[in-house]
């Protein structure tokens, strides 16, 4: 299975290399050649919002085991973002509960607890924005393909509400782990189960803090579709309004978000370009100009963040080796 993660970036990289044989090179050089930057400006301003947002969102959600300051929850967010960039796996979110292990002391459990309920709170939250995008497409959609979307993002979101109910992980697990896992090994990882479902309750408990949260995510998610928004504007794309961009780039990221991609290449641009399709840009450049679109979230809108967290984890000595003992259930690492 492993393996099968490690490579499945391959997918993307095969979308993307379909891709260049397709595209007009000329017309591409020329789309981007007549950027207009203060709009590209404007979105990287953007970038420091959704920063800014994600940062309150984690600090609150961790404030609720243990205190931690918003710088410090500023570099815990962007050290996993360099790591989450460049690898299928998502090994970002390993790194990132590792330094927040390190910042606050916290169990692993509990930092992995943690991990799971900020990721479904952002996994929720671009859902919701995600289904008003399925909504907004009416119009352009068949009726099959309203429903197949519909059902898409519906069962994501219950997928992410099982996954929070104890009980019934327990029960959809049990036969599978005592099937896979040898008698003598099942301790661990059982203690491991109840120790972390023990950290879920924790802090669900506290359903106000949960909401303010959530809604962090949702304004988080929206800064970056409004980073789009001007990038598209910088780029003379015409006939992809405000509203259209606020909750129909959310559907692109979920799709980047899938683990078949490295930096979201190859899947982003064929995303954009359906998109694109389907609400009526002029197909004479609509591929130049969705993969021109792709190329600036990627450059100026992922990079940037990205590069300065490699940097803060160079500067935190964060090592892989501690990294992979947390991640292999290790105990406490101890970092010299």
């Amino acid at each position: 299975m492993k393996r099968i993660i490690h490579y499945s970036f391959v997918i993307g990289l095969l979308l993307f290399l379909t891709l260049l044989f397709k595209i007009d090179y000329r017309e591409m050089l020329r789309v981007l050649g007549g950027m207009q930057y203060h709009f590209i400006f404007l979105g990287l301003l953007l970038t420091a919002f959704e920063l800014i947002f994600k940062t309150m969102k984690l600090q609150k959600v961790v404030s609720l085991m243990s205190p931690i300051s918003f710088w410090d929850s500023m570099k815990v967010y962007l050290i996993g973002l360099p790591y989450g960039a460049v690898t299928p796996g998502k090994v970002g979110d390993v790194v990132k509960l590792y330094t927040l292990h390190e910042k606050t002391g916290l169990a692993r459990t509990d930092c992995v607890a943690l991990g799971l309920v900020e990721r479904l709170l952002e996994m929720i939250a671009l859902v919701f924005l995600a289904g008003i995008g399925v909504f907004i497409l009416i119009g352009h959609l068949t009726e099959k393909q309203f429903i197949s979307l519909l059902a898409s993002v519906v069962l994501m979101f219950l997928g992410m509400l099982v996954i929070l109910n104890q009980r019934l992980v327990h029960t959809l697990l049990k036969p599978v782990f005592y099937l896979i896992v040898p008698k003598d090994k099942q301790d661990k990882p059982r203690e491991f189960f109840y120790q972390f479902y023990s950290g879920i309750e924790q802090l669900t408990r506290h359903k106000r803090d949960m909401a303010l949260s959530l809604f962090y995510c949702v304004l988080g998610w929206l800064a970056g579709s409004i980073r789009t928004f001007y990038f598209a504007l910088g780029l003379g794309i015409v006939g992809f309004s405000f509203v259209q961009c606020l909750f129909l780039i959310p559907l692109v990221t979920v799709i980047e978000l899938m683990p078949i991609s490295v930096l979201g290449v190859g899947t982003r641009d064929y995303a954009l370009i359906t998109l694109f399709s389907l609400i009526g840009i002029p197909h004479a450049v609509l591929q130049e100009q969705a993969v021109s679109l792709s190329m600036l979230m990627l450059v100026v809108g992922g990079i940037p963040p990205a590069l300065i967290g490699y940097g803060i984890a160079l500067k935190e000595h964060i090592r892989w080796k501690d990294v992979q003992s947390m991640q292999n259930g290790d105990g406490e690492t101890d970092r010299k």
